[in-house]
Formats: C-alpha cells, structure tokens, sequence
C-alpha cells in the first residue's frame, strides 16, 4: 500500500530524531519548525506559503539551513524539490530537501548542484552536525587520516590483495576472500572502536611478524565471544605479506565508502576464480540504487519476516533492515528488528560476509544461514511475509521434485529459484516477492510452464525490466525485476504494468556516470503505470511482449521484402572451405568496416565449391540489404547493399525485394531503424526473424519511392567511386592483393 502524507512525515520525524535533531516545540533548543517558520520575518518572506519542515543552525540558531518537502501521493520527487527549493530561496536556506520517507533528492542553492558525501549523491537525511558543513559547501568527505578512494582505485587495491593472497597459496574465490573479509572486518570494527583486545589500528599499523600475527589473533579471539565463531583464524603465514595486507587497508576507510565495500571486493575475488566467467557461480553484485529501487516497489513494514534465499553478501537485507531500522522509535522495537525481521540463506561461504555487513548496520546476522536454499524447501514453505533476491542465474539442481513445476531444461536453476521464493510466502495477500531474474525468464519457451504457474496462482503486480548497463561493471547480463503477490488474481493479470528503465540515473556505458534530473526508475516509483500487457495472450504465457502494431500507411516487412538469415559456416576457422575459394561470403567484419556501406562488393573470405555444396548454402541475390542480428553488432546497425550475390554466415540476415518496393527504399528505411526495437534480450542480443518480418514497413507511394531511389543512387555511385580510387592507390603502393 502505497504511504500517504502523514506516514511520510511520521517517518521523516522519527529520523530526524534519531539524527539529533530536536522536533520538541517546549525544548529551548528546538532545531526543527513545522509549517510555521521560527521568525516573524521568514513568515512575511513566505506569506502564505507553508514549507513542511525548516531545520536550523544548531550553531546559529535563528539561520534556516534545510527546508523538507514531504512528497505527496501521486506527486514527483522531481516537483516536491522544486517547491522545496522555492521556499528555501525565500527564506535564504542554503539546502532544499525532497523526500517521500525513503528516497531522496537534494539541491544545494548556492552551488547549484546536489548534496555529495565521498563523492556519492546524498540520499539519507543527515545529522545536525553535517547540516553545519553543508550550510557552505555541497560536498563532504568523511576521510580521516588516509586517502580518498575512488571505485576504481578500490578494485585495484583488491587485486593487489588478492595477489598477495595466491602468493600464500590461498584458493581463487570464495577462500582467498574470506581472508580479506575477516580483515576488512577488523578494520571497520576498529574504525568505529578505540580498540578491540588492547589492539587499535593504529597499533596494528605499528606491529610486524609474530607480534603483528599475534595481535590479530587475539582480536579475534574476543571477536568469536561475541559474534560465535563467524571469525576463523588469520590463515596467512608469512609474515611479510600479513603487513602488506594490512598497509593495503590502511590506504582507505572502509566504513566512510558508500558501496557495499564488501561486495565490490567479492565480485572481484570471484571474477579472478571464474576466470570472467561471471555465471559460475551465478553470484551478481546488485548495484545499491537497483537495491534501494526494489525495497521502495516491495515496501517492508515493521513486523513484518523478510527473506533472502540467495543473499550473497547481504546487499538486499541490508537495506531492509535500514528501512525499518529507521522507523524504530523504542529499544524494544530495534531488539525485535534484530532477532525477527531479516532472514537470509546463501550456499556459499559469502554467507559469512552477509554475516559480517548485518553486524556492521545493527545485528541480525544470527538470521543469516550457509546452506542450499533449494533444498530448504519444507523448511521455508509458508513462513516469510516478504521475499527479496537477485537469484543466481543459469545454475542446476538435483532438488526440484518437491516443487510445484518440473523444470524442462537442465538449467533449472532459474525455474527452482523463482519456485523456491514464491513457495516460501505466508498463505496472506499482504505476502509479497520481489524477484531479479535473467530477462530470458520473461520469455523463453523452456520456462512457459513456470510462467503459466504464476499466471495462474498469484498477482503479477509490476513487470521492471533492467537496461544491461544497470549491472556494469560487474556483467551486462539483461535483468528483470518480478514483483509479484502471493493469491490468484486473473483479471489483474490481464493488464500487469510493465516498466522499461532505459535511464537509471547513470550513463548507459561501462563509466557508469551519474546523471542528474529526473530518471525512468523516479518515474516509475513516482506513479508512472507504464504499459499493460495480458500475461494470458499466448499459449507461451510469455511475461515480456513487443508490441508491433502496423498504422494505416504501414504493412509488415514480409509483404515488400523476403527474410533470410545467413547459413551456419565459419570460414575463418574452416581453411577447407576457403581455399581456392573464389564465391564471397560476408562477416561481421566486412559490414564494420564502413559501418554503411552502400556498394558491398567484395569480403574478407571467398568460399569454393567444396563450401557451397557440403553446407547447401543459400545464394543471397545483387541488392540484398544486410544487417547483423546476433551479439552486440547487431546492436551499432551496421547495413550494407550488396553490388553483387553474396554468401552469408548465421551472423547476418538478407532482405531482398519482392519486387513491389524497390531495394533501395528497403535500406532507406533500415538506415534510421533501431533493431533494439525488437529485441528481447539487450545484453545478448539476437533477433528474431518472424520480429524482422513483422516490422511496421511505410507503403511508399510512387512519388516517394522516385525520391529515395535518387538519394540512395547517387550515395551508391559515390561509395563505388571511393572504392575504385582506393583500389588504384592500394595497386600503386604495390599491394594488389589488398582488400579495398
């Protein structure tokens, strides 16, 4: 149920309370005013305007510092911040603030820009003694005493580390990182402690060999009393490398790093055991603003049991336990937050690191398990009101039979995982899922039975589809989110809102730039309904659908041009069918070579007889329009018109005229087509060939064919030209078996 004003406002009063901000209208050091201003001055400067908190200078007590607009139902973030920002020029508050009790966007007037803390956006309300920083400048850094870190410069001191750790002779992956874990865990620890055992950091610092060794065990030791034995032994013997590992965490401050520190750390170790082969073990770092996404949509409430079947380093629990955490108004309510609200599961040794973050938000690691949660079955059924993950994708299991849909694939990873946290909701139509599944479960046709399930036996509430970038750096594997509540509901799933994020709030790219203003995921959360789609159209069930709808002047692709994809051959690994070979046979390579090119005549492999009758290949005719439509390239839209016949491989995909359009109106009209139009899966791309032939082609009338056919002649004559210039300059410089 979505929060209207008044529980907005009741959150953001327990918060400010909890900061150090004093809401008590009788206490003379009041900090906080609601609606009415403190000066009689700032009410004329408003008039009647009535901005929902004004937060002062402890310091200067009758300086307005932050003005706080509670978000309204059904308003965007985006307005409420302007509104904020309004009444803050009004009374010279240096900070506009706009919240809905969970997230946040902030606006500094005088810099013109946002609130950042260790160069991250703020997206928290901060305490008294930060609003004194901030009063002047839009930055802070929380570095004390070391270095700032940037993500990057992180990675790299992780891989130093994880080399230390190989020269021991620790294992690659989850071994090595469980090392480092312990360590960064003791640094933390004693970030925030004066010292553990007699031992601060400082004097870790000042320690080598044994004594250093010694010191560390001892810490541990007294660690393991109170945190039962999540804390093994330090497994590195030399000495000198236990001091490397230790000056390499005294080069940042771990608990001043908005990322899971951890996290990063543990894509990192496992890439170096995977070899990059990330769906090893099926473990993905899910970015926080994905994280903090999810946890808005799913909303957890206090009293509430919320479950992680896969919780890898404990990302999703975290932020749950955040959101309550910051609700708690009582010692009573924070001791029950901590035994009996976050649950978590997880096959790998990780679970100890989840362990570790739950100890370093407030406890509640005792909630956290190393087990198979496939094979938890029974002992799950029934029994959490909220179930959050990001499941690990394209694995297998011996444990399916118990649930309620027999995989068809071998790869029934997917299909047990999203059984598992379905079948693990309270029988209550307030229990809820929210669910990161491979953009393939949407609509791959091993997986309709599962699909036809849920369709069938629960409420789809939202379908969140993921760019591929959202995930970068660590995979651009395409995602989804499920939100999905526990009893049938057929007529709601008739018309599941459907949401696309194409912007994040980050450039699409590896870079990962935050963008400022507003984004799909504020629009979304905001109250966009996106489009609906009927999960019973088809037979398949399928959960992802591209609409293709042909308007009056439009006909399908089929009906001018004939579709074909390229045959199954690899030239440049087939020596066999090459040599002597003297029949072209487009690549990849040969249309990137000019991205556009409007006279295709010749490749970088010619095929002889021996090719064409062992494969049987098809024989593309003089005009036919190529395009890529498998992998990445078929994502730039490279095109090409070939000034002869030509061979294909499967990479490609022909289209030639039927005879009622002309060619050259059918590649004018694929030089301005996105093909990620009709693609179902952006980070493996490959397209359909019914999609292509379905494609909403103009019916040109006469008039416009003679125009096109005149702009495409004349590209098609310069790029003729070009090539035959190129050719003579290559025979000049006495190459003439280069390819122009």
């Amino acid at each position: 149920m979505q929060p209207n004003e008044r529980d907005v406002e009741y959150s953001i009063d327990i918060e400010l309370v909890n900061l150090g901000w004093i809401l008590d209208h009788k206490d003379p050091l009041r900090s906080v005013w609601r609606q009415d201003p403190k000066s009689a001055e700032e009410r004329e400067k408003l008039g009647l305007l009535r901005p929902d908190y004004i937060l002062y200078d402890v310091l200067q007590s009758n300086r307005a510092v932050v003005v706080i607009e509670a978000k309204r139902p059904n308003e965007k973030l985006s307005k409420a911040l302007e509104q904020a920002k309004k009444y803050a020029d009004k009374i010279s508050a240096p900070i506009a603030i706009a919240t809905d009790g969970y997230r946040m966007k902030t606006w500094h007037l005088k810099h013109k820009a946002p609130l950042f803390i260790n160069d991250v956006e703020v997206d928290e309300l901060f305490p008294v003694e930060l609003a004194s920083h901030y009063k002047t400048d839009n930055t802070y850094s929380s570095f004390v005493r070391v270095s700032r870190v940037e993500r990057g410069q992180l990675i790299q001191k992780f891989a130093k580390a994880n080399s230390i750790l190989k020269d021991e002779g620790l294992s690659a992956g989850i071994e090595r990182f469980s090392v480092f874990a312990n360590l960064m865990f003791l640094k933390m620890q004693l970030e925030s402690t004066a010292s553990i055992a007699g031992h601060s950091w400082a004097d870790l610092e000042g320690k080598q060999g044994k004594s250093l060794a010694d010191a560390i065990k001892s810490i541990f030791k007294e660690l393991r009393s109170t945190h039962s034995q999540l804390f093994s032994e330090v497994s590195i013997k030399d000495p000198k490398r236990l001091e490397r590992i230790i000056e390499i965490l005294s080069s940042f401050n771990l608990s001043s790093i908005s990322d899971d520190v951890k996290g990063i750390a543990f894509e990192h170790f496992i890439h170096s055991y995977t070899g990059g082969l990330k769906n090893d073990l099926g473990q993905y770092f899910t970015p926080r603003h994905i994280i903090k996404m999810i946890v808005s949509l799913i909303n957890p409430t206090s009293g509430e049991k919320i479950y992680d079947p896969f919780c890898g380093t404990g990302g999703m629990l975290i932020e749950c336990f955040r959101r309550l955490k910051q609700r708690t108004t009582t010692d009573q309510e924070l001791l029950d937050l901590r035994r009996n609200s976050v649950f978590g599961c997880d096959n790998s040794g990780v679970a100890k690191i989840a362990m570790m973050n739950m100890i370093m938000f407030g406890d509640g690691h005792s909630n956290i398990i190393k087990e198979d949660s496939y094979s938890r079955h029974a002992q799950t059924k029934g029994k959490y009101d909220v179930v959050i993950t990001n499941i690990p994708f394209s694995q297998s299991t011996d444990i399916f039979h118990s649930y309620p849909v027999v995989p068809s694939s071998d790869k029934n990873g997917d299909s047990v995982g999203v059984q598992h946290c379905l079948e693990a909701l309270k029988p209550s139509k307030k229990s809820r899922a929210a669910i990161i599944v491979p953009i393939g479960f949407l609509y791959k046709s091993e997986l309709s039975k599962e699909r036809e399930y849920i369709a069938n036996n629960f409420t789809v509430e939202k379908i969140v589809e993921l760019s591929p970038k959202c995930f970068n750096p660590y995979t651009e594997t395409q995602t989804a989110v499920l939100l999905i509540r526990y009893g049938k509901n057929k007529e709601a799933n008739k018309r599941c809102p459907y949401h696309a994020i194409t912007n994040d709030g980050y450039s699409q790219n590896a870079y990962r730039i935050p963008l400022f203003g507003d984004n799909d995921i504020d629009g979304m959360l905001d109250g966009s309904q996106g489009r609906s789609i009927n999960l019973f159209e088809d037979s398949s069930f399928d959960f992802k659908r591209i609409p293709i709808v042909c308007r009056k002047s439009e006909r399908p692709l089929i009906d001018f041009a004939y579709v074909r994809k390229g045959d199954s051959i690899a030239p440049n690994t087939s020596p066999r069918y090459v040599i002597g070979g003297a029949k072209p046979i487009a690549m990849v390579s040969d249309l990137a070579k000019s991205h556009i090119d409007y006279f295709l005549n010749d490749s970088t492999f010619s095929l002889n007889d021996k090719a064409i009758a062992e494969k049987n290949l098809h024989l593309f005719p003089e005009k036919t329009i190529v395009i890529p439509t498998t992998g990445k390239a078929s994502l730039l839209n490279h095109r090409a018109l070939t000034a002869k016949k030509f061979y294909l491989i499967q990479h490609l995909t022909g289209i030639y005229s039927r005879g009622a359009m002309h060619p050259y109106c059918i590649l004018y009209f694929f030089l301005n087509y996105k093909i990620d139009n009709i693609v179902y899966d952006l980070g493996y791309p490959s397209v359909r060939k019914e999609m292509l032939e379905k494609i909403p082609f103009p019916n040109y009338s006469e008039k416009e064919q003679v125009g096109i056919i005149a702009k495409i002649s004349d590209l098609v004559g310069l790029q003729k030209e070009i090539k035959e210039k190129q050719k003579v300059i290559t025979e000049e410089q006495g190459c003439p078996d280069a390819n122009p």
